[in-house]
């Protein structure tokens, strides 16, 4: 196994303080005073991927270390990716907790009920590790093709602030070097082994650095949204609201986002979103979805000498692609454009 050709206290300092730092967020999120789930599922990221470095720096510079620490560490392992996972999922669709997901802890529950038996040479010599580095690489990369599609689905992404989309970014490009690390030193032969926590380290130093440049943006939106806005406010709001859309019809630009909405209305974003959900009973990517599509119907039945096309109504209605378009139509009206516009026709 190779091994990184640093100074030694060089290697352990760095590496130590990127793990410590890791533990601190994880505890700093679950102190907060909104401990909501995505808040637990940061702290699970942060503290389980650090334990997983600190049995990596023991592994090295301990000559002597009980199986049970090596256990632990892997287990904390194979929490890590489902964890990054569940956060970014929950981050971009803005749904509740479902108990289903728990589902995806069933690897790390199950190696913690057998950690007593588990010893390197009858499991993780014997595939068990090599198992665990493809679950986590395959849990990355569907963590990063979530964040993909949403970027592909322009009228969706453009409802989460850009440095929330960016930090989610950062998380999961971090994670992926990480994962990579450690796989390309066991299944490839390719790194040196504490490759792993040096790019830990730098990774920590990076979300750190983002964290406290962003941290209004990233945590006081959420801070907010708990705040409760008054019933007279919430009429205020929503009479501006459905004024502004008439008026205005942003909802029709590409880069439309609930920031900017708020803005042109000279309100702040939680207040938005709060009138939203409690007159609407509707997120702001849902809502915004319906304005579009309800102008796009107009569109489509207009009667005009040559028929607008349906690639023409879909950039018009604030859709950056033609298949973003057809299958957020599809998903209010259950038809899609063109079906939708032969039926309006025949009736």
């Amino acid at each position: 196994m190779k091994t990184v050709k640093l100074n030694r206290e060089i290697e352990l300092i760095v590496s130590g303080i990127g793990a410590a730092q890791g533990i601190f967020w994880g505890v700093n999120a679950l102190l907060t005073k909104k401990r909501d789930f995505k808040n637990i599922l940061f702290a699970i990221v942060f503290i389980s991927v650090s334990f997983r470095i600190i049995k990596s720096l023991a592994w090295v510079y301990k000559n002597d270390i009980s199986i049970w620490f090596i256990n632990f560490g892997f287990i904390a392992h194979s929490v890590f990716a489902p964890a990054l996972f569940l956060y970014v999922y929950y981050s971009l669709m803005k749904t509740k907790w479902k108990n289903l997901s728990f589902l995806h802890f069933f690897p790390p529950l199950f190696l913690l009920l057998f950690m007593s038996s588990i010893t390197l040479e009858n499991f993780w010599y014997q595939g068990g590790y090599t198992f665990l580095l493809f679950h986590q690489i395959i849990y990355t990369l569907i963590s990063g093709a979530l964040l993909v599609n949403k970027f592909l689905q322009k009228s969706d992404i453009n409802s989460l602030p850009k440095v929330e989309s960016n930090w989610l970014i950062i998380l999961v490009l971090g994670a992926f070097f990480l994962q990579m690390a450690y796989f390309s030193n066991y299944v490839l032969g390719l790194t040196p082994y504490l490759l792993g926590p040096v790019i830990y380290a730098a990774f920590v130093y990076v979300t750190s650095f983002y964290v406290f440049r962003y941290s209004k943006q990233l945590f006081e939106n959420e801070i907010r949204k708990s705040v409760k806005v008054k019933d007279v406010e919430i009429l205020r709001i929503k009479q501006l609201l459905l004024d502004h859309i008439k008026d205005e019809k942003s909802f029709l630009n590409p880069r439309c986002t609930l920031d900017s909405m708020a803005k042109e209305m000279h309100i702040q974003p939680y207040q938005l979103s709060y009138v939203l959900n409690e007159s609407f009973m509707k997120s702001f990517p849902d809502f915004l979805n319906e304005l579009r599509i309800g102008k796009a119907k107009e569109l489509l039945i207009q009667k005009n000498e040559i028929p607008l096309k349906i690639s023409g109504i879909a950039y018009d209605c604030g859709y950056n692609s033609l298949s973003s378009f057809n299958s957020a139509f599809k998903k209010i009206t259950k038809v899609t454009p063109s079906k939708y516009r032969e039926s309006m026709m025949d009736s």
